[in-house]
């Protein structure tokens, strides 16, 4: 298995992430993230890490966390859809 260039990870809830969400991420909650995490296959702690929520609140505190547990290239993404804006453009 080839690892991406970047792991993408949904902090929003279940219900948000069920409504709409970027094409190859990963939904954990980010009240949950300490605890899930290490559900993810082939993520390192030196792994690249692209975190995004609604607004970009609960991405920074999930970098937080994965910052204290050792990630070392964990990247808030801020709001989705300031994300969606980005990657229309590129």
């Amino acid at each position: 298995m080839t690892t991406p260039p970047a792991f993408i990870i949904d902090v929003r809830s279940p219900q948000e992430f069920a409504a709409g969400h970027l094409k190859g991420a990963v939904n954990i909650p980010h009240d949950r993230i300490e605890q899930a995490i290490g559900s993810i296959d082939g993520l390192e702690k030196n792994s690249a890490i692209l975190l995004y929520c609604l607004s970009g609140a609960r991405s920074a505190f999930a970098c937080q966390v994965l910052a204290q547990l050792g990630f070392t290239r964990a990247v808030n993404g801020g709001a989705m859809a300031t994300l969606l804006l980005n990657f229309e453009r590129a």
